[in-house]
């Protein structure tokens, strides 16, 4: 179910140490309304935590197009030089009160 195996460590891992983890198999539809609620609608999102390989920590999530949009557990934050990022809503992810501020405008 995963591919592309990352790790991420270095200053911006933190307190966490550093996080392993992949890109599930399956993918979200950016279209999908249920993405931009909070609800209790998470079996794909399970699944995929359910099969995280020993010492993986999280699995993230592409939308039909291949772009990033969610973590299992996580918001999505990246740094392309301008400051902290989320992937643009139209990716298919919840807008949550921290991402309105770093929302990036652009494809991820």
């Amino acid at each position: 179910m995963l591919a592309v195996p990352w790790r991420w460590s270095g200053s911006g891992a933190g307190a966490f140490g550093g996080l392993a983890g992949g890109v599930a198999g399956a993918r979200l539809a950016s279209g999908d309304p249920w993405l931009r609620v909070k609800s209790t609608r998470r079996a794909v999102y399970d699944a995929a935590r359910a099969a995280l390989a020993p010492g993986l920590d999280e699995v993230l999530f592409l939308n039909e197009r291949g772009e990033v949009c969610d973590g299992s557990i996580t918001t999505v934050f990246f740094d392309r030089g301008q400051g902290m990022r989320t992937p643009p809503l139209a990716s298919g992810l919840l807008p949550g009160c921290c991402g309105r501020r770093w929302r990036c405008r652009k494809r991820v």
